[in-house]
């Protein structure tokens, strides 16, 4: 299962131009270095290092995050509670899909589709024909492992479909890049659009975040 997470932490790491994360005995380790997330650690949830790494991340020295993979959310939400590091009160989900079998979408009128690729990193925007971007998303190829990350579509525009457009574009140019699986991690209201795409649920994800955050 660790490995599962590798393949969607490097490229989404490559999203968002940070280094590698470290492989610890647990999981990954990865240096984020913002404010109120210096570092994260990713772990599937597996014996007691669950309860063992909330304490660990409950007295850390710098802000920290714990996110934890599982399919048990709340007998992990019980472990990370009583290592003194209660978990957000949202639950994301890790998802995933093989990209032949994501769907095709057109941009309706009057958005145009927009795609840049920058390295490994490829960015689907949905414009008006005045520039005004509408919708964009993220993703990041790594061998036959994508990620998808930061996708939106701005609120005066949602419910037109545009944000299939994106998903669309960002599968067809990860598939062009050599990608075979795509994974992602989504909100309550992203995982709507992501089932009615095909993706499907992995993991139920638990955040706890501990530390002092940096001045």
């Amino acid at each position: 299962m660790e490995d599962l997470i590798r393949r969607w932490q490097e490229p989404w790491g490559a999203i968002r131009d940070l280094p590698p994360a470290e492989r610890t005995a647990d999981g990954l380790r990865a240096k984020l270095g913002l404010p109120g997330r210096v570092y994260e650690l990713l772990v599937f949830d597996e014996g007691d290092r669950v309860r063992r790494l909330a304490a660990e991340v409950a007295s850390a020295s710098v802000a920290t995050w714990l996110t934890v993979f599982t399919t048990r959310p709340d007998s992990a939400e019980v472990a990370m509670k009583e290592g003194g590091l209660p978990p957000a009160p949202y639950r994301e989900r890790f998802m995933s899909i093989a990209l032949a079998d994501h769907p095709d979408a057109a941009a309706p009128a009057p958005y145009e589709l927009a795609v840049v690729r920058n390295g490994r990193v490829i960015r689907a925007e949905l414009r008006l024909p005045n520039g005004e971007v509408a919708a964009y998303g993220h993703a990041a190829v790594n061998g036959p492992d994508a990620a998808v990350h930061d996708v939106r579509t701005l609120d005066e525009h949602q419910r037109r479909g545009i944000g299939r457009v994106v998903m669309a574009a960002l599968a067809q140019h990860a598939v062009a890049a050599g990608a075979k699986t795509a994974y992602l991690t989504a909100s309550a209201e992203g995982e709507r659009l992501y089932l009615a795409l095909g993706w499907t649920n992995v993991f139920a994800l638990l955040v706890g975040k501990g530390g002092l955050p940096v001045e």
